[in-house]
């Protein structure tokens, strides 16, 4: 399989290339000109958070991941509890091609919109083939902090697994298994409330 990372014109979002929910991130995105807002929020459990200083070459650290992200349907509830090891099961290649466009979102503060074909492992080393796209938002604080939220759909592809199957492992709710990590994305909304102000 011949892997890429492609970036896409933004206005390929508005013209239809994307679904309801990245055309939603984009305009709030636009409307609040980057900054951390309460409309955003109701976004939150499909994206994933990075920190937002990047190195170039490599994927950011993960911070945060939404129930509903790709990421957590793909690959399975461990994903999104193992934020420190994401790198290692992931694969170097992997991080590599997908983080050029961190770096890129970050350092021009402007959202990267891309497609991407790649193999990655999943949290028992398995390896899976998937193609989706991708909106990166860069996002600002009042107080000076930056992240990157990743917002991925596959609309019309399947991911495909490589040997035995991952759908008995795949839980809605992987937040049942950890009760204090189903409160990180509440005390983020908390926070965004309390200290960036309402409307960023």
């Amino acid at each position: 399989m011949k892997e890429f990372c492609q970036t896409m014109p933004l206005e390929h979002i508005d013209q239809g290339a994307g679904d309801d929910y990245s055309q939603r991130l984009l305009e709030v995105w636009r409307q609040h000109e980057g900054r951390m807002c309460e409309d955003l929020v109701p976004l939150f459990p499909r994206l994933v958070m990075f920190e937002g200083t990047p190195k170039r070459g490599d994927s950011p650290d993960l911070l945060l991941c939404g129930n509903d992200a790709l990421s957590v349907k793909i690959l399975g509830s461990g994903w999104a509890e193992c934020t420190d090891e994401f790198r290692s099961f992931l694969g170097k290649e992997y991080c590599e091609l997908v983080g050029r466009s961190y770096f890129e979102a970050a350092k021009t503060a402007v959202p990267v919109f891309d497609v991407v074909r790649a193999e990655m492992r999943d949290t028992c080393g398995r390896k899976v083939s998937v193609f989706y796209q991708r909106l990166i938002l860069p996002v600002r604080t009042m107080g000076g902090s930056r992240f990157l939220f990743g917002y991925s759909f596959a609309p019309q592809t399947v991911p495909v697994v490589r040997g035995a199957s991952l759908v008995g492992q795949i839980r809605p709710d992987h937040t049942a298994k950890k009760p204090d990590y189903a409160n990180l994305f509440s005390a983020a909304v908390s926070a965004t409330r309390r200290h960036f102000g309402r409307s960023g």
